[in-house]
């Protein structure tokens, strides 16, 4: 089984081992905190949603010290700069999605980004453990994202 929680460490090995696994440009951000946690990585895509037009978003994996587990934030925004809402966002889950993710309608919010002390949307982090201590994997990261991800209908791509 994975380990249901995972150290900071193991999150840097995790996430290092997860960039040379996915197809997609994650990077890595530092920023300047006081502590340990002062990375994290980050996407950003631009896609079209039939409902609500071009929307570029942006993605990131921040470790959270408290339930020692990585933590989603992501913003979606439209071309003109203006957010999405919560509920445009629950407009994003994929209809195949509903059942399974209706369990988790509130399983996001808005809230305050660990490191950047700026509004974003986060997963939360509460479930985790459990949800991780359900799996085998070689990479914590790549099952948890994988797992969670469906809930904002964000897909992992692997190369």
């Amino acid at each position: 089984m994975t380990k249901a929680r995972i150290s900071f460490a193991e999150y840097i090995e995790f996430c290092n081992d997860f960039l040379s696994l996915t197809s997609q440009l994650w990077e890595w951000q530092d920023v300047n905190v006081v502590g340990e946690n002062n990375c994290f990585l980050r996407l950003q895509t631009v896609t079209e949603e039939p409902s609500h037009g071009v929307i570029k978003s942006e993605y990131h994996i921040v470790y959270s010290l408290s339930y020692q587990v990585p933590v989603l934030y992501f913003v979606k925004q439209r071309l003109n700069g203006t957010y999405l809402s919560i509920d445009e966002l629950y407009d994003l889950i994929p209809e195949s999605l509903e059942i399974c993710t209706a369990d988790y309608k509130y399983s996001f919010s808005l809230s305050i980004h660990a490191l950047l002390n700026r509004p974003f949307y986060q997963i939360h982090p509460c479930n985790t453990s459990q949800l991780m201590s359900k799996f085998e994997s070689d990479n914590y990261i790549v099952t948890w994202l994988s797992s969670i991800g469906k809930i904002i209908n964000f897909e992992v791509l692997l190369k």
